[in-house]
């Protein structure tokens, strides 16, 4: 049975975004993860960036030693009716794969809400997307992927190593 995608204002829609931003940054001082966070102020956004490459930009840089540096958008996202998947827009997607082609680095998804408390974390490497061949399903807000929880990498303040799962990831060759 397919899920229905009920849209939400636009107005919460920010607000919660910038809700998740804050305690997504509170998640990593809590794993002891340092990070840079990005302005979200449209003056301080690169013209470069968003006209030369249609790209957008993330919201925090992980500093990983010497593993390198990690560029995360936070989302918050309700789960899909079945609770088993997300969706994530098309349009976001190929802009952070823009991003991803001119600086050679993926970017990468944390996605959580209020209903886990923001206590778990959902990772996915924007590369993964094509990789993994989500479905793509079309909305009232436009086409979207459908990103089964089953294909996110888990991340939790109670795991001995929360970002074991990512860092493996990093590990392995990214293929467009």
């Amino acid at each position: 049975m397919s899920s229905h995608f009920i849209p939400q204002d636009d107005n919460d829609t920010e607000e919660k975004g910038l809700e998740a931003e804050q305690e997504f940054r509170k998640f990593l001082d809590i794993i002891q993860v340092p990070y840079l966070p990005i302005s979200n102020e449209i003056g301080k956004f690169s013209a470069a960036l968003k006209a030369l490459l249609n790209s957008k930009r993330p919201d925090v840089l992980l500093l990983l030693g010497k593993a390198g540096m990690l560029p995360v958008d936070v989302k918050y996202k309700s789960d899909e009716r079945d609770f088993s998947s997300y969706l994530l827009d098309c349009t976001d997607i190929e802009r952070y794969l823009n991003f991803s082609d001119a600086f050679g680095i993926d970017v990468w998804y944390a996605i959580s809400n209020r209903q886990l408390m923001y206590a778990t974390w959902y990772w996915l490497a924007i590369n993964d997307v094509k990789r993994l061949k989500f479905r793509r399903k079309g909305t009232s807000r436009g086409e979207c992927y459908v990103a089964p929880k089953k294909d996110l990498i888990t991340v939790s303040a109670k795991l001995e190593k929360p970002l074991a799962g990512v860092l493996c990831r990093l590990a392995m060759p990214s293929s467009r």
